[in-house]
């Protein structure tokens, strides 16, 4: 089974690229996010897109170095980070999805981005997608009780109700939530975990969870 495929997109921010591949992770590059791999001369399992913000010197040399190429019409109804979430989870059906490069340009594809959680068709991948930037990691948690770990580097702690939620309790952080019920999204931020974990329940909703550095 595939541990994890890394998704890097094409954002013309370019955050630096920071992941150990494993032999059983493999990597997707996304549009002009396949050149971002190649120029870290990481392996490319697969490039995928419309390849519309890419010269044609660098087209070719992602269809020579990539192990598998796939190129859509720049006219379609999907983007090309949904298109690679579903060749993600359809190709490799691995255990995480974790997604680079995805800040700094164009705010309509961030919306886009985030708002993955409420396509039905990727339901299943909800608690497998994970954001990381130089900054950011966002998860995605449906309801039950979860200890989240405190990552290295990281100093605030964002819950953020993707929906209206029931019986949220946030324990083990500077400002604790108990038995929360919203009846719309609510955004609560910079929160700190005390210790090493703290103790997220939910009943019922969704929730983005962010950990930040200071």
């Amino acid at each position: 089974m595939i541990n994890t495929v890394h998704i890097i997109l094409g954002s013309p921010e370019n955050d630096e690229l920071k992941f150990n591949l494993m032999d059983n992770d493999r990597v997707i590059g996304v549009d002009r996010g396949a050149v971002l791999v190649l120029n870290k001369n990481s392996r490319l399992d697969l490039a995928i897109g419309d390849f519309d913000s890419v010269t044609s010197a660098e087209l070719q040399d992602i269809k020579a170095r990539a192990k598998d190429f796939r190129q859509f019409q720049p006219e379609k109804d999907d983007t090309d980070a949904e298109i690679a979430l579903k060749w993600a989870e359809d190709l490799y059906d691995p255990e995480t999805i974790v997604i680079h490069n995805w800040t700094g340009g164009r705010m309509d594809h961030l919306l886009n981005l985030l708002f993955f959680v409420y396509q039905p068709r990727f339901e299943k991948l909800i608690e497998k997608v994970v954001f990381k930037n130089s900054i950011n990691t966002i998860r995605f948690y449906k309801e039950g009780h979860y200890v989240l770990e405190k990552e290295e580097g990281k100093y605030y702690l964002a819950i953020i109700g993707m929906t209206a939620l029931k019986g949220l309790t946030i324990e083990d952080v500077k400002y604790p939530v108990d038995k929360l019920d919203t009846d719309y999204p609510v955004t609560l931020v910079s929160n700190e975990i005390i210790g090493d974990t703290c103790r997220v329940s939910l009943d019922e909703g969704l929730l983005a969870v962010i950990q930040s550095e200071k």
